[in-house]
């Protein structure tokens, strides 16, 4: 409970601006350069013929799924027609739905960046009797899902003691301001520093870890054994990030099994994924701090910048409508 209360008066500070520390080195936000939510998209709707429809009259309905993003495969989307209202939905992309269905569905795999999938549905309209020879519509309502993962990098600069005092002598020092790369898609993981950069060698740095949703599907909670965060952990000089805890540097994650992970030879990052779900609360998760003591300064000749990563998998669906218009039989 402490460790969420600090967790917020760390968000409040970094609201506010730039705070000033000791040394004269000042507490900035990171930049944050952020990719669009929208990657699956559906563009392109038709209806043939045109609307208004005659009752007893076949129609079609078409649109396209388009991955948008240049360099990002999407997997495993599909696209559920969940309700068309009392119109007939007689087939989907020339395949036959049965009478008795009232869904159909169909997965396209993989798309790959700029890639587009058409999907065509045939339907039939409502009797007059069905609409009760009154004007009325039929919406054809769908949600497309797929599977992404979220990605985001931060760097922290860590500074000798000597170093810092140097440049705090000569009237050389300056703050770093951390830059965030947060990836494309709806689901997006975002850092803070509760603590001013370039970070002395031996000090604590509490890192603040939260979630946020900004597509326009729903998303209620973060499975447990989802969200890592990957700290560097040592290379041929030693430990590099210690945390608070041996075993735990952050509160509710644990240490994955198997670490630590070789990035690169002699290179290697430990892994922390929480363990249980953390809701999402009005698209937002919870905030979860973790506190790490940063290389000593065995590890650091004068000044090192290091990279920390968090990385998600989810699944995401988006549901949209299209409203189709009947016009009823004058003669009954």
């Amino acid at each position: 409970m402490k460790k969420n209360i600090l967790a917020l008066i760390v968000l409040a500070v970094f609201v506010s601006g730039c705070v000033g520390q000791s040394g004269g080195l000042q507490f900035l936000q990171p930049i944050t350069k952020e990719k669009s939510p929208d990657v699956i998209l559906t563009t392109g709707s038709t209806v043939i013929p045109t609307p208004p429809v005659q009752v007893g009259d076949s129609f079609s309905v078409s649109f396209q799924v388009q991955n948008q993003d240049d360099t990002r495969e999407v997997s495993d989307v599909n696209v559920l027609i969940y309700d068309t209202g009392t119109c007939r939905l007689d087939s989907m992309n020339e395949i036959t739905v049965a009478n008795d269905l009232t869904k159909a569905t169909q997965n396209f795999g993989t798309l790959a960046p700029g890639s587009s999938e058409l999907v065509e549905l045939k339907l039939t309209a409502p009797s007059n009797a069905e609409v009760g020879g009154l004007t009325a519509a039929c919406p054809i309502s769908y949600k497309v899902s797929y599977k992404l993962r979220a990605n985001t990098q931060i760097d922290a600069q860590v500074i000798t003691t000597e170093r810092l005092k140097d440049k705090q002598r000569t009237g050389t020092y300056e703050s770093f301001q951390p830059t965030q790369n947060v990836d494309v898609g709806p689901i997006k993981i975002y850092f803070e520093y509760g603590a001013a950069m370039p970070i002395e060698t031996g000090k604590m740095l509490p890192i603040t870890i939260k979630v946020q949703n900004k597509g326009q599907g729903d998303y209620a909670e973060i499975p447990a054994r989802t969200l890592s965060l990957s700290i560097p952990s040592s290379d041929i000089s030693g430990k590099w990030f210690v945390p608070k805890v041996t075993g735990e540097g952050c509160n509710g994650f644990h240490i994955r099994y198997g670490s630590p992970f070789e990035l690169s030879p002699g290179r290697f990052v430990d892994v922390y994924e929480n363990t249980d779900k953390i809701p999402m609360i009005k698209g937002e998760s919870t905030t979860k701090t973790c506190y790490f003591t940063v290389p000593s300064g065995l590890d650091v000749i004068e000044e090192k910048t290091y990279l920390i990563t968090a990385d998600m998998d989810y699944d995401y669906g988006v549901s949209d409508e299209i409203s189709v218009a009947i016009k009823p039989s004058m003669s009954g």
